[in-house]
């Protein structure tokens, strides 16, 4: 960032980038779909690593100079962070990463332990306030406190979008009507950037943790995102807080080494992209209704088809879970401490052979045959029995 000359005016801090933020834009796009090739060519499709490396190449190009843009960017709750066009390449980086397409964003973040950019920037920009105030002989404080001086009487300049953000947390921000008291205080205010991370975090990621939301039957939910968000948190598991409190550690299965079609089975499937009837509202409106097509058409009853039902209920797949106890899966757990297992490359394997089993029924099926005829419905019941012989 370059250092501001002896004429800069007062709202120079402000401005020094921010005409230069498309470029950052293209930089970044072009950084990402790099990183994007080469994580191809090598098969490296591990979550954790395309996530650690893309924080380590990607997001730096997206953050170049956001000390300074980033105060005007920064006051956003989670929905309209996800518009900022930066954001929309991250999440874009992370919906290749997990081989799905248009997923429910605030499980995406979820599964991959991430926030958006705007909590780095915040980061960024506290840590130069600080730099500011402890090099008090520099021409950048000089600077900084005419910005202080023009913040006091005007809505405008970087130290007054550095005050909306603090405000923005939930921290009192007292500033003296006299500029020459407010330099005073202001200058040397060292901000406590842990705590302050700490609460924009709770605000922005407020609707993964709403206490009505996770207090729900994930059975019975059904308003807006909550359905997917309640269905998350309930059977998936919330992502686990880092040590320091900054931030979310990483599920276990984000660093397991798992084959490709294993681990987009196992992605898939958290993130609720399964092709599951309860997944199907434009096509049957009540939930109620939205049952498995495969036990209602073998007479094993009619159960909704969500993605507890395939994991722990659905007859049509005993035979895997059978097969799949012996590898380490205790299917008599709830839902939550398997999904979260250690035996994490035997679940992948499982939904994955889960995935083939499906797709051989539905062919036995041949556009549900059984729906309206008895007859055919014991006749399917016997080709699945069939069919789990065959494949023990």
């Amino acid at each position: 960032m370059p250092v501001p000359s002896a004429d800069t005016q007062p709202a120079a801090l402000c401005k020094a980038t921010s005409a230069s933020t498309p470029e950052l834009l293209a930089a970044g796009r072009a950084a990402s779909y790099k990183l994007r090739s080469q994580l191809m060519a090598s098969g490296r499709r591990n979550p954790r690593q395309c996530m650690l490396a893309y924080n380590v190449c990607v997001r730096s190009a997206f953050s170049y100079g956001a000390q300074v843009w980033g105060p005007g960017h920064l006051c956003v709750e989670f929905d309209r962070a996800m518009q900022h066009p930066m954001v929309i390449e991250q999440r874009r980086f992370m919906q290749w990463a997990a081989g799905v397409v248009n997923p429910t964003l605030r499980l995406l973040y979820m599964e991959f332990s991430q926030l958006p950019f705007q909590v780095h920037w915040a980061s960024l920009v506290l840590r130069f306030w600080n730099n500011l105030v402890k090099h008090p002989d520099t021409l950048c404080h000089k600077v900084f406190r005419d910005d202080i001086r023009l913040a006091v009487h005007s809505e405008c300049g970087w130290v007054h979008d550095v005050w909306r953000f603090l405000r923005f947390v939930g921290l009192e921000v007292v500033v003296p009507s006299d500029s020459e008291a407010a330099v005073a205080q202001w200058s040397k205010c060292v901000v406590p950037i842990k705590s302050v991370l700490a609460l924009y975090e709770q605000r922005l990621t407020v609707a993964w943790r709403d206490g009505s939301m996770l207090g729900s039957d994930p059975a019975e939910y059904s308003r807006g995102v909550g359905p997917h968000v309640c269905r998350y948190a309930h059977w998936m598991g919330l992502p686990p807080p880092m040590p320091d409190g900054c931030g979310f550690a990483p599920f276990p299965h984000a660093s397991a080494c798992i084959p490709k079609a294993q681990r987009s089975a196992l992605l898939r499937f958290r993130l609720l992209k399964w092709d599951l009837a309860v997944n199907r509202p434009w096509i049957v409106r009540n939930r109620s209704d939205r049952v498995c097509k495969l036990c209602k058409a073998a007479n094993f009853g009619t159960f909704v088809e969500d993605e507890r039902h395939v994991l722990l209920e659905c007859k049509c797949y005993e035979h895997l879970r059978q097969r799949y106890t012996h590898q380490g899966l205790n299917f008599t757990l709830p839902m939550l401490q398997i999904m979260n297992s250690p035996h994490t490359a035997a679940l992948a394997a499982f939904l994955h052979d889960v995935l083939a089993c499906r797709t051989a029924l539905f062919g036995l099926m041949q556009d549900d045959p059984a729906a309206h005829d008895p007859v055919a419905a014991l006749v399917l019941a016997g080709a699945i029995l069939r069919y789990q012989a065959q494949h023990p």
